[in-house]
């Protein structure tokens, strides 16, 4: 996957979160085209770079969580 690409897919899991409306991994990784392993890395990545996104285990959503 080329980096523009990969940069995009973060921006969309950054406003699906922010949404709330990412599901779990595995349809998260089917929205975004990519394996559920290259998801999982991708959401890591964010909260890495500072991003506060967790699982919402009541919800079955990745969120932004509020500060």
């Amino acid at each position: 996957m080329k980096f523009i690409e990969y940069s995009k897919k973060l921006d969309v899991i950054k406003e699906m979160a922010g949404h709330k409306r990412t599901g779990n991994l595995q349809e998260l990784a089917h929205k975004l085209e990519v394996s559920e392993r290259t998801t999982a890395r991708m959401v890591e990545q964010l909260r890495d770079s500072g991003i506060p996104i967790v699982y919402n285990r009541r919800r079955g959503t990745y969120e932004i969580r509020s500060q």
